[in-house]
């Protein structure tokens, strides 16, 4: 680990930054357009659903607010299944900044240069 100091230090913590806020415009407007559609974000119609297996790699429930509660009650008292999943979640849902960063790049390059961008 090299240790930055000065100019450095302030170039890749800002770096960070910048990352982190286009990471937060992103779900917001996600959110947004989840909000508008009326799609919840653990609604098994919902479009963040589509790579979800329930119990597997996340929990699905209906956009209800009784079957919401009684999911979650579910999912709280079986520790084995959150951490079972929750580390499916981490190996088949997670991307790393690097990989996002450039799929972004791909599609703004592929958008300026009038072809149509592809989606991984």
């Amino acid at each position: 680990m090299t240790r930055l100091a000065g100019r450095g230090a302030l170039s890749d913590t800002m770096g960070d930054l910048i990352v982190d806020s286009l990471g937060a415009l992103a779900t917001s407007v996600a959110g947004w357009f989840s909000l508008k559609h009326r799609k919840g974000w653990v609604e098994r119609r919902a479009d963040a659903a589509e790579a979800i297996e329930d119990g597997v790699n996340g929990f699905l429930s209906t956009n209800q607010t009784a079957a919401f509660s009684n999911r979650m009650g579910e999912i709280l008292k079986d520790t084995e299944l959150r951490m079972y999943a929750g580390t499916e979640a981490q190996r088949t849902l997670c991307r790393s900044w690097q990989h996002v960063v450039e799929e972004v790049r791909d599609r703004y390059s592929a958008l300026i240069a009038g072809k149509t961008p592809v989606y991984r």
